[in-house]
């Protein structure tokens, strides 16, 4: 399969390899190579509340208790994803959450948190409506409350 696809006049390309890749569009009178240097894309991490250095204050988890996508690669490349769902674990509860926004119930837990305790979140799952494309992020991530 060679990762190009060319429908209703739309080229989709998408490189099953890392590399320097060549599409040669055909016309009339010559060829016009299109040269990709095609790189990996790390798996995005889950930020809680804008904060990515895995500890988040307790007072600003409460007050802005959202979930973003962040990457070390491109950083433009996962901004149209929006977090669909994903699951957090606090004190052996697990809390499944619809959504970028902690859950009331999950809220009233973290009420109590004390310095040191941890948040984990995983089983997130993102979609980008542009490109119709839905990502699973199975990963834990520990984030301590300072």
């Amino acid at each position: 399969q060679s990762g190009v696809v060319l429908e209703q006049n739309k080229l989709t390309v998408r490189p099953t390899s890392v590399g320097e890749k060549t599409i040669v569009f055909l016309t009339d009178k010559n060829k016009i190579p299109i040269v990709f240097d095609v790189r990996k894309i790390h798996d995005p991490t889950p930020v809680i509340a804008g904060q990515d250095n895995r500890q988040i204050s307790k007072d600003v988890l409460l007050a802005e208790n959202s979930i973003s996508l962040k990457t070390n690669s491109d950083k433009s490349f996962f901004t149209n994803y929006e977090i669909v769902s994903f699951t957090a674990k606090f004190k052996s509860k697990i809390f499944d959450i619809r959504g970028n926004k902690f859950s009331t119930e999950i809220l009233k837990e973290l009420d109590s948190a004390k310095h040191g305790d941890t948040i984990t979140i995983n089983s997130l799952v993102a979609h980008n409506n542009d490109l119709n494309k839905t990502i699973n992020i199975n990963s834990g991530y520990a984030y301590y409350i300072k």
